[in-house]
């Protein structure tokens, strides 16, 4: 089973879109969930929708990265963000693949803070205001990280 580590706290209306479509993923799809947050208010979000038997997780993030953050010095200063404890899961094997919601933010997103823990990350960023593309490749000048 692909297991997905979610970041529950990287959207505007966290956690409730980020629980809604991780539910309907282990639903539709099978996949296995880890949301990735603060325990109390993702359990509360996910006590709303989830159906008994889902392979739905929560595992403890004790810090989240806010829209005043820059976003690459908060993911350097705040190790325990949901974002990086979502890394830490992938690099650490006990997830597949990572999903974040990269929103509002005061500056662009660059693949660099992702560095250590995804080869190949540095070379995109998000800049949804200018190229309109959350992963765009800084080499190839291609939307959707394409090399």
């Amino acid at each position: 089973m692909i297991t997905i580590a979610v970041d529950a706290m990287g959207g505007d209306h966290a956690p409730r879109p980020e629980v809604e479509g991780s539910v309907l993923a282990a639903r539709e799809f099978g996949v296995r969930i880890l949301l990735v947050g603060q325990p109390t208010v993702v359990r509360a979000e996910l006590a709303k929708l989830a159906e008994p038997n889902l392979p739905i997780e929560v595992v403890a993030a004790s810090e989240v990265i806010t829209m005043d953050d820059h976003p690459a010095q908060a993911f350097r200063r705040k190790k325990d963000s949901s974002v990086h404890v979502a890394a830490r899961l992938v690099r650490e094997t006990k997830a597949d693949g990572q999903f974040n919601v990269v929103w509002k933010t005061k500056g662009l997103v660059p693949g660099a803070a992702w560095s250590a823990y995804l080869p190949g990350s540095k070379d995109l960023i998000g800049d949804w205001v200018t190229l309109k593309c959350g992963n765009y490749n800084t080499v190839t000048k291609k939307c959707g990280g394409a090399s």
